[in-house]
């Protein structure tokens, strides 16, 4: 009996200590590889990418291919944008964690496509920054696209939800070993409360025993005492057994923890390291097509099939970096600025007579730049100008100024050097009026009415200043309308024995007193010529010296001023510019010369009725008018051939120097125009310096001579 209470004292117990279990490992710790492919678990289509296009441009066929790579034991590709497509399918070691009737549950799939789609990615996401943006006419405002993590992101987010997930599985054993050595605590304290219950049973059917062998009178001290033994060390025995069993179960849940972590450790690092192989392999893929993409987008910049702002959005597009973007503009840059050279030189080389319409042209349409269209305009404006001012210093009076005033208007010339080109004009035009050539045309002189159109025409231009217009007019009127000459009837001419005859009682070959400018001195010459015009109405121009001589000029005459030392005309124009200067004179008193300077100190201008002379002596050209050395204004050029020292004397230095650099003439070289005497009269051999200086030209000498020497 007490051998079947103990067997059910056994039953009771429920000891298993003989049969070791084993706990069920979570599933998390199977060593599973992660699926880190862009469209490794994609049941859906994806709008993936495409690459940027920059307007109408036709993206190269090369930035179009993909570029091959694997992962994870399958064949994949990687998109434009650096995706990932078809790679390895690489299964989650941290899908779904389980445990019996515990489940914990991460992101059940951890591949792109499902962070895609999770994010909602469809045909309305935002396009690449390097495509060019479309206007829209929806009047709806557009909600802004979510933000989509790059591959490169999301590759390193995974690796943080590997840890995520780690420190869940590590938490989840660690709860389910506590849980195990709880509940063996719970069922170790059963079992010795059941024990002691079972023993405390034993020694109470030990106790009614013992009564009914008293009532019979029997002693059963033996039998109680060892009943209550074997009680008692039955209830040892299973209290050592439920120690026994819990202590297995303790360490066993501690073993499978361990296990468990150790496991779940091997497989996050698992899972991390292939993470990073695959993160490795897609930058290399990254880096190799960025290079094919650097290098044929070079080619293109080379080629200029793209300009440098395009070139920035496609390589800023496929993620080139800023030395590669830089050497693409760069070479854009140079492709343009050598285009730009080369049509600049096309440019400079040709001509154009469109108002510059070529080079606004090209300057609006980039072939050149601004700075080379304005050296472009310049360089033109230089050759047109060189043109027309050779035109002007060869001949003023053969230049047609409206032609000059349409290239002006049309940009041809600038202002600047359109008044220069006027300055020129008017230059020409004072130095024609100075010689007294400006009408005659092959040494003879122009009949009135011809000479009249050349004036008209000369005025008509606009280009005269008014102070040449009045010039000009003078001119013609003293040269057609016999309105001036040298001086009136009635002045005084100082003869060979130093007494003055009125010039109109003078004869060529009548000899005067005269300055001669080889010696210094006063000396003696015969007139080889007077020019006389009859009696009428003329302007008179009277010059009054220091109140010691006046001399009364019909139009204009020159005297030696002996400031300047040199013979200057003066006449209504100039008159007061000369106010002031001093000049020469020479008086003979009791057969002796006194040679003096004397200041003009005033004039006046009147009309009367008078004749007009003019007196020119062989060799020296000048006379003495009134007592004043004076020259006639009819032969500009003959006189101030040679510098003058302090005593009015040629400056034999400088005289040499111009004979040297400009040459004599000999009268051989003026036999068809004049005789021997004619020749040495006018001083013929020194007219080749004085052509050389500008001061007269061959025209204007034969001009000279068939209006002197005529017979």
């Amino acid at each position: 009996m007490v051998n079947n209470k103990l067997n059910t004292y056994a039953a009771n117990m429920g000891t298993t200590s003989s049969k070791k279990t084993t706990s069920k490992l979570p599933q998390l710790l199977q060593n599973t590889q992660p699926n880190l492919s862009y469209a490794g678990n994609m049941k859906l289509p994806t709008n993936i990418p495409t690459n940027p296009v920059v307007g109408n441009l036709k993206t190269p066929s090369l930035l179009n291919g993909a570029v091959i790579g694997t992962g994870g034991g399958s064949v994949g590709k990687v998109t434009n944008e650096g995706v990932i497509v078809g790679g390895g399918a690489v299964n989650s070691t941290f899908n779904n964690i389980s445990s019996g009737s515990n489940k914990v549950t991460t992101n059940n799939n951890m591949s792109y496509a499902s962070n895609l789609l999770k994010n909602q990615l469809s045909s309305a996401t935002k396009a690449p920054a390097a495509s060019v943006p479309t206007q829209t006419t929806s009047t709806q405002e557009q909600k802004p696209a979510e933000k989509i993590d790059s591959y490169e992101e999301f590759l390193e987010k995974q690796k943080d939800t590997y840890k995520e997930t780690l420190d869940k599985t590590n938490q989840l054993i660690e709860e389910q070993k506590q849980a195990a050595i709880q509940n063996a605590e719970t069922a170790r304290q059963r079992s010795v409360a059941d024990a002691r219950s079972s023993y405390e049973q034993n020694k109470a059917t030990y106790g009614a025993n013992a009564e009914a062998l008293a009532s019979m009178g029997l002693s059963g001290s033996g039998y109680s005492d060892y009943v209550n033994s074997q009680a008692y060390a039955q209830q040892r025995a299973d209290t050592q057994n439920a120690n026994a069993v819990a202590e297995v179960a303790r360490m066993t849940a501690e073993s499978e923890a361990s296990q468990g972590k150790l496991s779940a450790e091997m497989s996050y690092a698992d899972s991390v390291a292939q993470t990073d192989a695959t993160l490795a392999q897609y930058k290399q893929q990254q880096a190799d097509k960025k290079v094919s993409y650097y290098v044929n987008l070079l080619d293109l910049a080379n080629k200029g099939n793209y300009t440098k702002e395009q070139l920035q959005q496609l390589a800023t597009g496929y993620g080139l970096n800023a030395t590669q973007i830089k050497s693409l503009t760069d070479a854009a840059t140079t492709y343009t600025t050598n285009k730009q050279n080369e049509k600049y030189n096309q440019l400079l080389n040709s001509s154009d007579t469109s108002g510059f319409d070529a080079l606004k042209s090209a300057r609006d349409n980039g072939e050149i730049t601004a700075k080379q269209y304005t050296d472009l305009v310049t360089s033109y404006q230089s050759y047109y100008y060189d043109l027309y001012s050779q035109s002007v210093d060869a001949d003023f009076t053969m230049v047609n100024t409206s032609d000059i005033d349409s290239a002006y208007s049309k940009g041809y010339i600038t202002k600047a050097q359109y008044d220069k080109l006027k300055d020129k004009y008017n230059s020409g035009v004072v130095s024609a009026i100075t010689a007294a050539s400006i009408f005659y045309a092959n040494g003879n002189q122009l009949d009135e009415k011809t000479a009249q159109a050349a004036l008209d025409e000369l005025k008509n231009t606009g280009w005269l200043t008014d102070e040449n217009k009045s010039k000009l007019q003078s001119l013609f009127d003293s040269t057609y309308n016999d309105d001036g000459g040298c001086f009136a009837k009635g002045t005084m001419i100082t003869v060979a024995d130093g007494s003055q005859v009125a010039v109109e009682n003078l004869k060529v070959g009548d000899a005067v007193l005269v300055f001669n400018h080889s010696t210094g001195a006063v000396d003696i010459s015969p007139i080889s010529f007077i020019f006389y015009d009859g009696q009428k109405e003329y302007d008179v121009l009277k010059l009054n010296f220091d109140g010691a001589a006046s001399v009364e000029v019909l139009y204009a005459h020159g005297f030696f001023d002996t400031g300047l030392r040199k013979y200057v005309l003066i006449d209504p124009e100039n008159v007061k510019e000369f106010i002031g200067h001093k000049f020469y004179r020479v008086v003979c008193e009791n057969g002796a010369y006194r040679k003096e300077a004397v200041t003009l100190t005033d004039f006046e201008l009147y009309r009367k009725e008078t004749e007009c002379y003019s007196v020119l002596t062989a060799g020296h050209i000048n006379n003495i008018v009134n007592g004043m050395l004076a020259v006639t204004d009819d032969i500009k050029g003959l006189y101030n051939v040679f510098e003058l020292d302090s005593d009015y004397k040629y400056d034999e230095a400088q005289m040499a120097a111009d004979i040297e650099k400009y040459g004599l003439f000999t009268y051989d070289d003026w036999r068809d125009y004049a005789t021997e005497e004619q020749f040495d009269a006018f001083n013929g051999a020194c007219l080749k310096v004085a052509i050389g200086k500008g001061l007269v030209t061959v025209e204007e000498i034969v001009g000279y001579i068939n209006r002197f020497l005529q017979s």
